[in-house]
């Protein structure tokens, strides 16, 4: 609840309902803003990153999970609770796995850092050949350097990703006519094999009229985590709210 500053949920931590925004004032006397890290990101690519040109704009953001920060006519989509944009549960595979939020076949459960490293772990196992073999630990950023070297089973696991992944664009795609799609994450390593597969999923899932002239890029920020939060407090600068809460105290 960005309002609040309450954190509602965590995925993968047994947290609910912080309030972290009061908290963090009560303890510094400075005022909080408090957003979701995909929706906080997409605005920092449109005031600071690759969307700055763009009104309509949508980040994918891949890692642990998978999230959209979307937006439309310059502004974020924020939703009743502030956490719109829920990528990754999307359900992909009504016949597959559980997923952590309690639904079967979610994207997520594909097409996350984990599930691919899971993927690649166990088709390994089954004896396909491959150069990571002999990895002691399995990273997004060899897979993803075995993928760009040619490697087959890499390249067949990206592919794979980049389909679930296009499916899922072009829904949104479809949704919300955006004039550039950005992609976020480590995952960007092996964009030579990933943005093909998505783009032939968009071009064949999603309406001609709103594809033809759209962008598919890497997004500006990744390691940079401050600028999120940069991001937070220019858009309460343009909006008024950080002169509420100085006022306010």
């Amino acid at each position: 609840n960005s309002e609040q500053g309450v954190v509602l949920q965590m995925p993968h931590y047994n947290v609910e309902n912080l309030a972290l925004g009061p908290e963090i004032y009560k303890a510094t006397g400075l005022p909080v803003f408090i957003a979701n890290d995909t929706r906080a990101w997409a605005l920092a690519e449109k005031l600071f990153g690759h969307s700055q040109e763009n009104d309509n704009s949508v980040l994918i953001s891949i890692h642990h999970g998978l999230g959209a920060g979307i937006i439309l006519d310059g502004r974020v989509l924020q939703g009743r609770h502030g956490n719109i944009g829920e990528l990754g549960h999307i359900q992909i595979d009504p016949n597959g796995k559980r997923c952590h939020c309690g639904n079967i076949g979610c994207l997520e459960t594909v097409a996350s850092s984990q599930a691919i490293r899971e993927e690649v772990v166990r088709r390994i196992s089954e004896g396909e050949a491959s150069i990571l073999a002999d990895q002691e630990e399995m990273s997004i950023e060899s897979i993803c350097e075995a993928a760009a070297n040619g490697d087959p089973l890499a390249v067949d696991v990206i592919e794979k990703l980049g389909r679930y992944l296009g499916s899922a664009i072009a829904i949104v795609i479809n949704l919300f006519n955006p004039e550039k799609i950005l992609i976020g994450g480590v995952i960007n390593q092996a964009k030579e094999v990933l943005y093909p597969a998505v783009r032939r999923c968009i071009e064949e899932q999603s309406l001609p009229v709103y594809h033809q002239d759209l962008e598919l890029v890497e997004s500006r920020f990744y390691k940079q985590a401050t600028m999120p939060g940069a991001a937070l407090i220019k858009q309460a600068l343009y909006d008024g709210q950080l002169l509420m809460k100085v006022v306010e105290g």
